[in-house]
């Protein structure tokens, strides 16, 4: 790959650039910064998981260390993508406006609000599916995972909701905030695991990680408005309370409700509501028709 890219970007014409040991350490500063910065912070969450796993096989053992990775693991598979784009276009785009801070906020808005459309439906459809979910992945010993999976997927939630808030510490090169701030929420979860576990046993360490990220957005919100000087508009918050709230109720009947004659058309109305209303926002937001985005996605 470095001699491929060597042999076309030398075509490339470049004027050449004198620069002096100090001119290129002050422009390298920055850089080296965040790159020590989110080494530390992928060392500590290395340093946490393997932590975490060794704190349920030595509660545990084996077997149900496996269970509650199936769950752990199936639980961010379908906002993969949607985290994914942040990182590749959002984080970018937010880059080049850091300095000034109304269009940071106004970009963090709506990073947020998207990524609340995108995932919701997916969210809700994996809480109700779950045994379904962990029956086609994994052997029916699995079925301990479901109510791990289940916790998981509220943890999630946190996690799009405090993404576009947490990239603003990157944006304007705030690499020590950065590293603080991912140390603490390690700490957090590797306490709230030894803590849970205790008392809720093997489902304990999903609970752990849902509470993980209630406090972590908490944070992050905290975070935003120390820097932006604001967080979530009015509307950003409404849709967060919408969508935690969707979630909890359906957490809450799949979990309690034992008739399945009733539990499965309130989920299923649940999620059809959801998932149209979704789709109805985001074609208001990309000024295509409704009719032409449920072609698009296939469900007409």
């Amino acid at each position: 790959m470095l001699v491929i890219s060597w042999w076309y970007a030398r075509r490339v014409p470049i004027a050449p650039v004198i620069m002096s040991w100090h001119e290129s350490w002050q422009e390298a500063r920055t850089l080296l910064t965040l790159g020590i910065s989110f080494m530390g912070a992928a060392l500590a969450s290395t340093a946490t998981a393997y932590a975490i796993l060794t704190l349920l096989i030595r509660k545990f053992g084996l077997a149900e260390v496996g269970i509650y990775q199936a769950a752990y693991s199936l639980s961010g598979v379908l906002v993969g993508f949607v985290l994914g784009a942040m990182g590749a276009d959002y984080y970018p785009r937010l880059t080049a406006v850091a300095g000034d801070n109304a269009s940071v906020y106004r970009m963090v808005n709506e990073q947020s609000q998207i990524a609340i459309l995108l995932a919701l439906p997916g969210l809700a459809a994996m809480m109700i599916f779950a045994p379904l979910v962990i029956h086609l992945f994994y052997a029916s010993s699995f079925a301990a995972a479901v109510p791990i999976l289940r916790w998981c997927i509220l943890g999630i939630l946190g996690r799009v909701l405090s993404w576009p808030l947490g990239f603003v510490m990157l944006a304007k090169g705030k690499g020590k905030l950065f590293l603080i701030t991912e140390v603490f929420a390690c700490v957090l979860h590797l306490v709230g695991v030894f803590v849970f576990i205790h008392l809720w046993g093997l489902k304990g360490a999903g609970i752990a990680f849902m509470a993980l990220y209630v406090i972590y957005t908490a944070l992050m919100v905290l975070v935003m408005r120390m820097l932006v000087g604001a967080t979530w508009t009015r509307h950003t918050l409404d849709m967060t309370l919408i969508a935690s709230t969707v979630m909890a109720l359906l957490m809450l009947n799949c979990t309690f409700n034992n008739y399945l004659i009733v539990a499965w058309p309130i989920n299923l109305s649940i999620l059809a509501a959801v998932t149209f209303l979704c789709l109805k926002q985001l074609a208001k937001k990309s000024d295509i028709g409704l009719q032409a985005l449920l072609t698009r996605v296939g469900m007409k």
